[in-house]
This record gives structure tokens, sequence and C-alpha cells, in this order.
């Protein structure tokens, strides 16, 4: 059987690194490859690697990438020593592809298929497969949810601000998000999810007749990503661990609203029932031009 050396935990956001290591793993399985990651050391996933939050789910390659050769897309401006380094560790390794050689192959392939039901069934196995906590991670998440009282029913909103500027022109204000709540919800506890404490102020303020919920610290102004892997490792840990108990309780939010900027939302879309979440679209013109579309969808 062919095989792959998958790295993950080492590029982007958290869930930017999860939902295209599922699209990976999705590649593999459709055509008979082994998958095989390489988590250690990186900046996600730290000395433990994904064994650091999850239980095991494949092996773990036993000799990490170099990372010179690390690269999560194809680099076209590979020098010949890189291209001798990728060569003596496939030969090492006994791979037949690293991340950068499936890389284009899951990515405009699966991307923007979410509801193809080939994909979805797949997506939902590998969900169930690999998404799951250890006993220290799962203690730690839980401490963290006990913190906030949460009633039993609740509906919850995330709002993104930080370096998720970079990759759009517009970013959606909480009151966008929560017109779309307070339209397909009658729901007046609100779990607030979000990287920017004074968001959640404001909305405190704002809106007097509900009850707001959040995780988020009051000095945090917005994630940014490449200041996060500069922090100790400590630190990282005890962020992302806030991060996941933050999906746990959208994932059992009676309703959701999100956007499709985020690929923390669209984790949220892949494992939460359709009629409890709404994405709004990646253009926030497009949501203020006919807003209409996404209210009375799921009430509840």
């Amino acid at each position: 059987m062919r095989k792959a050396i998958f790295s993950v935990g080492y590029y982007a956001g958290f869930f930017s690194e999860i939902n295209n290591m599922i699209l990976a793993l999705m590649y593999c399985k459709f055509n008979n490859i082994e998958f095989i990651i390489n988590s250690k050391n990186s900046a996600m996933f730290g000395p433990n690697g994904w064994e650091e939050y999850f239980l095991p789910f494949t092996k773990e390659t036993k000799i990490q990438i170099p990372k010179k050769i690390n690269f999560r897309m194809h680099n076209n401006k590979f020098r010949l020593k890189d291209l001798l380094r990728i060569y003596l560790y496939k030969l090492k390794t006994k791979a037949n592809y690293m991340t950068f050689e499936i890389w284009d192959k899951f990515y405009y392939e699966y991307w923007g298929k979410e509801n193809d039901i080939k994909h979805q069934t797949a997506r939902s196995e590998i969900i169930q497969n690999i998404w799951k906590y250890n006993l220290k991670t799962k203690n730690n998440i839980e401490q963290n949810i006990a913190k906030l009282n949460l009633p039993q029913n609740y509906a919850a909103i995330h709002i993104r601000s930080g370096d998720k500027i970079i990759e759009t022109n517009a970013l959606y204000n909480p009151d966008d998000l929560m017109e779309t709540l307070m339209n397909n919800s009658q729901h007046k506890n609100i779990f607030v999810f979000c990287d920017n404490y004074e968001n959640y102020e404001y909305l405190k303020n704002k809106y007097k007749n509900f009850n707001f919920y959040t995780l988020c610290n009051t000095n945090e102004r917005g994630y940014d990503n490449e200041k996060f892997q500069s922090l100790d490792f400590t630190i990282r840990y005890k962020k992302i661990i806030n991060l996941l108990a933050n999906i746990e309780i959208c994932k059992s939010s009676d309703f959701f609203v999100g956007t499709s900027h985020t690929n923390t939302d669209i984790f949220l879309s892949w494992i939460m029932d359709a009629k409890k979440f709404i994405l709004l679209p990646w253009h926030v013109n497009e949501y203020h031009s006919n807003k209409s579309q996404y209210f009375n969808v799921n009430k509840i």
C-alpha cells in the first residue's frame, strides 16, 4: 500500500489544520493510501504531537519531517538540496507522498463540496474516528465549561476578529450575528464564542434583555496566529483547551450562528445537525444585500 506522511499543526490556525487534515484523510481513504501524521513539536500540538490532546487514530512517523522541507503546499522554488532532502526522507521512511504532494489533490477537489453525500459520509466517519479527547483534555475542557454555569438551553454565536481580516475585505460585526440569531431563535441565553472581549462587552451593553456568557478572557483583543506560535507552549496549551471548550459549548447549543469565514465554524457545520446552525456567506455584502434569506430558516 502506498503511504502518505501528512504534517499537521505547523502552519495555520488550529481548525485550518484540522479541517484540511480531514480532507487529506478523505483523499487517502478514497485512493487506498496509508495515512501517517507528523505532528510532534508543532506549534499546535507541542512535544507530544496529536496525543497531547487526542487519542491516537493512526501512526505518528518515527522520523519527523525536517523543517526545511516541511511544506504545506507545493513550493515551486525548491532548490536542488531541498529535492535531495525530500528524496532521502522518503527513502528512509518508505513514504510515497508528503503533505505538499497531496495538498492540491484534496484541496481543490473536496473544498466546496460539503453537500456531496459521498463526502459527507466519509467526513463523518473520519471525524468520529479522530475526534476523541484523551482524559486530561476531557477533564480540562469540562473544568473550563463548568466555570460558566451555562443554562441547559441556550443559543451560540461566533464573532471572529484579529488576523482573519487579512483573508477578507470585511468581517461580520456582533449585530450581524445577533440579528440572524434573533430571527431564527427565541433564546435569551446566548453563549458568545469570540476572540475579542470588547465584542462581548458590546453585546452585554446593547442587548439588555439577553443573558450572555463567554470564555473569552478580558485581555483578548483578537487572535493572531503568528503571535500565538511565538508563545510558550504552556500558554498555547491553555489557549487550545479554551478553544476546544468553546467548540463543545457551541456544538451542544440549541442553535448556532457562525460564518463561512472561519474553519472553526465550518468544522462545527460538519458535526452539527443541519437544522441547528446557520453559516453566513463569505462576502459580508452578500449578507447585507439579502438578509431575509437567512431569517426564519430554522426557527427554534
